[in-house]
């Protein structure tokens, strides 16, 4: 235990230095923030930027948008296309920076565990990421409900905690790649294009839904907009869970199968 406090320490240090700890929450709140305030100046932004002398008009074609329209907006399009780029793209130096600094191999010089090693990863950068994604979310409502009416607060509450283990399995599946390519970049390219297909599969309506943990993210949007869960909900969150804890422990056995450092010339 005191190994893994250790290993905690060492992360913590690591995102305050890189000021993760700063950039990750401010770039999720200001994505939170973007498409309320956006929607509601969008009026005056058409008068501005076209020339039409009455945007309010133009506006109406577009039909009525509520706070329920607007939140849901925020988390289908911000959150799961930009947010999960700027979550996964936070997360790509998680393992190769150590590799390249030496760490990883004076870890393995040491009597400790590796998995004490990648479970404080776990624990303290996903920790970071809930934080932060919990601090957008909580400013997507606030503005959505400040400009434009009130939202179901139990729905909203209920459908953040279901799109964090979408964004948990994302997290694991970019840890079992970082364990398995030499490059984080390329394992966070590859979980930013799956992250993206996922999402695209959900538009087939079917039951192998139930395999896609993305459809969880729908799901959310769904709980929103009507205060009911979406079909095929427990069966998608049970597989979403099931992949989860099998890229963890993936990502554990191959921690001892394969050295996370380079061998030495």
């Amino acid at each position: 235990m005191s190994a893994f406090k250790a290993f905690v320490a060492k992360e913590w240090l690591e995102i305050c230095r890189s000021l993760k700890v700063i950039w990750l929450p401010v770039a999720l709140m200001l994505l939170g923030v973007m498409q309320p305030v956006m929607m509601h100046f969008l009026p005056q932004i058409l008068e501005k930027a076209s020339g039409i002398e009455n945007g309010e008009a133009m506006l109406a074609l577009l039909g009525q948008q509520t706070s329920v329209e607007i939140f849901s907006q925020t988390l289908s399009s911000q959150f799961d296309q930009l947010g999960i780029m700027i979550i996964l793209i936070s997360g790509m130096s998680l393992i190769s920076a150590d590799r390249q600094s030496g760490m990883l191999s004076f870890i393995l010089t040491k009597p400790v565990s590796l998995v004490h090693y990648l479970s404080a990863k776990v624990v303290v950068q996903f920790g970071l990421i809930l934080v932060s994604l919990l601090a957008g979310y909580f400013l997507a409502a606030y503005y959505s409900v400040l400009l434009f009416g009130e939202l179901p607060l139990i729905a909203v509450v209920q459908a953040f905690f279901i799109y964090s283990i979408w964004i948990f399995f994302l997290f694991t599946l970019l840890i079992f790649l970082s364990t398995i390519l030499e490059s984080g970049t390329v394992a966070g390219i590859l979980a930013i294009v799956s992250g993206i297909l996922l999402t695209t599969l959900t538009g087939i309506e079917s039951f192998g839904q139930i395999f896609n943990p993305a459809y969880l993210s729908k799901v959310a949007v769904s709980l929103i907009q009507n205060e009911q869960l979406a079909n095929h909900f427990w069966p998608c969150l049970f597989f979403t869970l099931l992949f989860s804890v099998v890229l963890l422990i993936g990502s554990f056995l191959l921690v001892n199968w394969r050295p996370l450092s380079r061998p030495s010339k």
